[in-house]
């Protein structure tokens, strides 16, 4: 599970009293690091926050004493553990020794917890440049905590790439900066906010002229495309020896996937792997041929992002906002949609739609959070996670297909009653299990291998510490503050 609801608590024979958040600069990444932050004030956590943009802006900073002087905030503010969005603060501040020798982050230096949130997954954040052969030894260490948004994510990081602590955890949000907007007629049936441009491949554009688009053949359709982008993987990445092995994984994979195409494309290959040993131990030896056959198996999913939308659009008005989609002839606005004002466009429609990215394959990303937080009923297609977090039906309206989709914002919308009731429960749910605050517990759960405990026990337990609301300086050798703790 993703999110579960009544999880376990963080280890009361061990106190949490301090965390140092590593603040990086950002239009997204930074409000999730500020919730983490914020939630573990909520919790009674002392914070302290590292600003890096002050320290990636000098290149001259003399990057040994600033490790220096880091350690000896973590000694003397006793941080008990680290947080930081992906590998932030790993390579970026010094690579350093532990006991062993081995080359480590300054905080396995140190011996502290590093947990890392990774909303965008190894499998494709930063350019995928924490697949690099060289990271490896130094991630997959035991101190290092990594957050992927779902289970099949992180079982897919633990398989190639070894890493030690990774776990599947849906990202949070923060009640303060998304959150219900009062006084905003609704413009739009139904409204979007999109990252990315429309993509509609060419063979699946015509099933947009059918009433009833029959998606086992779109699907059909895909698998062949898919099955091609596969092909040219093997014949340009492979040893040719292994080439026609691999070309039977891939052909069993694609089937299975179009069988299936709800479930990940990992979750199918652990199936076929079994069948093909020999190109199975290949892909796990040069796990970067993998990774790129797994971007072309994401072409199931690709296409419906933009399908979806401008199928409902020849029945409702929609409106997407934070890319232009004037190109397709969908309303809306080009600019990007700034953190506090996600709920504002949400506001902007009666009912509020989401598809996930192609490489968000099950689960959920932060969009279906960010529309229950702001009190708008969340339309979402169905993938395996969905139902752990939001009761379909109840606290979500989760569509299967686009003629279902179609349905169930009709029904929707032409029951406002229903669209409140749908609004407020999700709205009630977010707010008691996909808080940062309630991340941040379960993430420390996970840390410190889930001892059982009632919540009321927990939050007495790390509320028990007081702040000191002291501050420490990282300074350059000139004496000018690069950096300020806080």
């Amino acid at each position: 599970m993703n999110a579960d609801s009544h999880a376990s608590y963080p280890d009361l024979r061990r106190t949490v009293r301090r965390a140092l958040v590593l603040l990086n600069p950002g239009r997204v990444s930074r409000f999730y690091l500020a919730g983490l932050a914020a939630g573990a004030g909520q919790l009674g956590i002392d914070v302290r926050v590292l600003e890096l943009g002050a320290i990636w802006s000098r290149p001259d900073a003399p990057r040994d004493r600033i490790a220096r002087e880091l350690l000896n905030v973590l000694e003397r503010e006793k941080i008990d553990f680290v947080i930081s969005y992906t590998f932030n603060g790993v390579f970026d501040l010094a690579v350093m020794k532990d006991a062993t020798g081995r080359a480590t982050s300054i905080f396995g230096h140190a011996g502290v917890p590093h947990l890392m949130l990774w909303t965008d997954h190894p499998q494709w954040a930063h350019e995928r440049a924490a697949l690099q052969r060289p990271a490896q030894a130094v991630l997959r260490q035991a101190h290092q905590h990594h957050f992927l948004k779902a289970d099949y994510a992180a079982q897919e990081v633990r398989r190639f790439l070894g890493w030690e602590n990774v776990y599947g955890l849906s990202v949070g949000e923060d009640p303060s900066l998304v959150h219900p907007i009062e006084g905003v007629a609704p413009e739009f049936d139904l409204v979007a906010v999109v990252g990315s441009p429309p993509y509609l491949p060419e063979e699946v554009a015509p099933f947009l002229d059918q009433p009833s688009p029959d998606t086992g053949q779109i699907f059909g359709v895909v698998a062949g495309k898919t099955a091609r982008m596969l092909d040219e993987v093997w014949r340009t990445r492979a040893d040719s020896l292994m080439q026609d092995k691999l070309a039977g994984l891939g052909r069993d994979w694609v089937e299975a996937k179009r069988r299936d195409p709800r479930r990940a494309a990992f979750y199918h290959y652990q199936h076929v792997a079994a069948d093909h040993p020999d190109a199975a131990a290949y892909l796990n030896e040069h796990y970067e041929i993998y990774f790129d056959a797994l971007h072309a198996m994401w072409e199931f999913g690709r296409w419906q992002r933009a399908f979806v939308p401008l199928y409902l659009s020849r029945y409702f008005r929609v409106g997407v906002f934070g890319q232009d989609w004037s190109s397709v002839g969908l309303p809306g606005s080009a600019a990007w949609v700034n953190y506090d004002q996600q709920s504002a466009v949400y506001a902007r429609g009666r009912v509020a739609l989401n598809v996930n990215q192609c490489n968000d394959e099950e689960g959920l990303s932060h969009k279906a959070f960010q529309i229950t937080a702001s009190g708008v009923p969340c339309l979402h297609l169905d993938r395996p996670g969905v139902a752990e977090h939001f009761e379909p039906g109840c606290e979500i309206a989760a569509f299967t297909d686009p003629v279902d989709a179609r349905e169930q914002a009709a029904a929707l919308l032409g029951d406002e009653a229903r669209r409140a009731d749908v609004a407020q429960r999700g709205l009630m749910r977010f707010r008691r299990d996909h808080t940062w605050a309630r991340r941040l517990e379960q993430m420390l759960s996970r840390m410190f291998g889930a001892a059982s405990a009632p919540a009321t026990e927990a939050v007495v337990a790390l509320r028990t510490t007081s702040s000191s609301g002291s501050t420490a300086d990282l300074e350059r050798h000139d004496g000018d503050v690069v950096a300020r703790i806080q």
